[in-house]
């Protein structure tokens, strides 16, 4: 399974300045991103399904508002392991 790191940049950029919203298009990435990295790393014992909203692509959030769910529920599943 290839994972694609190319916007991890962007993302990392914005850890350091919180008060900019990002696209939402660029966190469901990092999120894709973040789930195929668990997954690796649990040897695809972590399946989990997602849906976006294409209306979401419009919006605009603060980065990584996300990330603490997205930790909580791999944290869950390998428990569960």
């Amino acid at each position: 399974m290839r994972i694609d790191c190319s916007h991890w940049n962007c993302c990392a950029i914005n850890l350091y300045s919180m008060e900019e919203k990002v696209a939402v298009s660029k966190e469901i990435n990092f999120i894709k991103t973040y789930i195929q990295f668990q997954q690796l790393r649990m040897t695809k014992r972590l399946v989990m399904n997602t849906y976006f909203d294409i209306d979401l692509n419009k919006q605009k959030i603060y980065p990584l508002i996300y990330q603490p769910f997205l930790e909580m529920r791999c944290r869950k599943a390998e428990a569960l392991q």
